[in-house]
């Protein structure tokens, strides 16, 4: 631990041994016999745990992935947990809990036992949007776990029928504003990030636009090809090639900047300032975790995640290889809870 780890843990033994044993009388503490026994006591517990720390891990790691094999969090995880595995020397095992839009899986991960040994792959859907998506979540976001680091970024895209007459996103903004609710969007059911980056764009363009529900992606993509509705916010991977159909317009990107692989594509913020819907990845621990187990973790992470084949796989599948501290992830999660309660509130997008 460092100096200002060991400072912490040191006053957190001495208040809980002042509560435990001095009953409220001060003086007991100003004992020399006793202040030498709690300070004993103090510093074998103090290297106790950091002889603990230094030997983790010893035994398979568990990393969680709150949604089923095959998927995009599964790929992520599965190629996180190969290279964390050859890191450490320690088998990192993926177990997939799906369900309830990961919110099954993350709850798993909560209400791990705090040694080290059990992670999960959370999202800013199972992070941010579901806290306020469901009513009685399991967990809070941020007293429940511990942030290990973001491992990836993703944005959506922006697509339109090509028989839309617009090129640029201002030119459907004119048009929404021309037709008040008669432009359509369709996404793959309420409350989903396709469904809410609709929301965040007609609350920041001032327009009035009627969104369309589907149950799945695939009849949602099927309405927007046929001209059944107008437009519709996809993931990348999946865009692009409906785009590169011929059928299909890809207008800007929701992210906060342009994209690597498509940089001639805009951003919504290009247009419309303060757009910003970067969906996220990232490693969690539950609360309670020692702080030495979750930086080195946090340093295998971004190790793992700066590696040339890592990024240039990442890439390809339309997601960007990120890294960052702790803190890095707390701030970010505490800044979209932050952006996403107003906007599901006022939509009322409860999922029973």
């Amino acid at each position: 631990m460092g100096n200002s780890s060991n400072k912490a843990f040191l006053k957190k033994q001495l208040d809980a041994w002042k509560l435990r044993h001095s009953n409220g009388n001060e003086t007991e503490m100003k004992s020399p016999k006793r202040r030498a026994l709690f300070l004993g006591s103090a510093l074998f517990a103090l290297t106790h745990n950091t002889a603990w720390a230094e030997t983790w891990p010893a035994r398979p790691i568990k990393l969680i992935v709150p949604f089923p094999a095959g998927g995009s969090t599964d790929r992520i995880g599965r190629l996180l947990a190969t290279k964390v595995s050859a890191a450490l020397g320690q088998s990192v095992v993926v177990e997939n809990v799906g369900g309830a839009g990961g919110t099954i899986g993350m709850t798993r991960v909560a209400k791990s036992t705090a040694d080290g040994y059990t992670f999960g792959v959370g999202a800013n859907s199972t992070q941010a949007i579901s806290t306020f998506l469901y009513d009685n979540l399991p967990y809070d976001p941020l007293k429940d776990f511990v942030s290990v680091g973001k491992v990836a970024e993703f944005s959506n895209v922006l697509l339109v029928n090509e028989k839309l007459p617009v090129k640029t996103v201002q030119d459907l903004i004119n048009l929404a504003k021309a037709k008040p609710g008669l432009v359509t969007y369709s996404s793959p059911g309420v409350g989903t990030t396709s469904h809410l980056s609709g929301e965040l764009f007609q609350n920041l363009a001032k327009i009035s636009v009627t969104h369309v529900p589907y149950k799945g992606a695939a009849a949602a993509q099927a309405d927007l090809l046929a001209g059944h509705v107008d437009f519709m916010f996809d993931v990348l991977g999946t865009a692009m090639g409906l785009a590169d159909s011929g059928k299909l317009r890809v207008l800007a990107n929701t992210g906060r900047s342009r994209l690597k692989q498509y940089p001639d594509v805009p951003t919504i913020a290009e247009t419309v300032p303060g757009y910003d819907l970067t969906g996220w990845f990232a490693v969690f621990a539950p609360s309670g975790v020692p702080s030495d187990i979750v930086e080195r973790m946090n340093s295998v992470i971004n190790k793992a995640m700066n590696e040339p084949d890592v990024v240039e796989t990442l890439l390809k599948t339309g997601y960007e290889s990120v890294t960052g501290t702790p803190a890095d992830l707390t701030r970010q999660l505490e800044q979209d809870l932050a952006t996403w309660g107003p906007i599901i509130k006022s939509i009322k997008a409860k999922t029973q």
